[in-house]
């Protein structure tokens, strides 16, 4: 049986196939646009402080896809400006206007991100593997003695035994 998906809106989709998501029926990619697409209108929501994107926002959403923006990009570039450079959310006028100005940046601090991490991860492996060609130490614990020797005070207010 075939089914619409209700990402692209083509009815090639068996239904056996489909990826469900929120009682909708998806192609595998189509289902991860749409996840990007929905993470982008809750972090929308979420920077300018609103209960929903909003019409306008919907619409620069579009435009910004058709013109090649994705969806993770954006949200990308929208969490690089507001939550990392702390960008001014009151300047936006509850619009997601500033998503072409700082999309390249974003994506080139997030793929920087990435290779770091990805570089802390490999060293970590790689340390792992070697784990038994480091010679390890066993540091004994030392039990110290006090470098002076304690006085002992006597209370002057105690009678004194003659």
């Amino acid at each position: 049986m075939l089914v619409i998906c209700q990402q692209c809106k083509k009815k090639t989709l068996d239904k056996k196939d489909a990826v469900r998501i929120d009682e909708k029926n998806f192609h595998k990619d189509c289902a991860q646009e749409y996840l990007d697409k929905k993470e982008l209108q809750n972090t929308v929501c979420r920077v300018l402080k609103l209960k929903a994107p909003g019409p306008k926002n919907n619409m620069l959403i579009e435009k910004y896809h058709k013109d090649g923006y994705t969806y993770k990009g954006m949200t990308n570039a929208l969490v690089y400006h507001y939550d990392i450079k702390k960008g001014n959310a009151n300047k936006a006028n509850e619009r997601i206007g500033i998503i072409p100005w700082v999309y390249e940046e974003a994506q080139e601090y997030f793929k920087k991100m990435e290779k770091r991490n990805r570089d802390i991860i490999n060293s970590v492996e790689k340390f792992k593997d070697k784990e038994e060609e480091y010679n390890y130490v066993r540091v004994k614990k030392v039990e110290r003695k006090p470098l002076v020797k304690p006085v002992e005070f006597t209370n002057p207010f105690e009678e004194i035994e003659e």
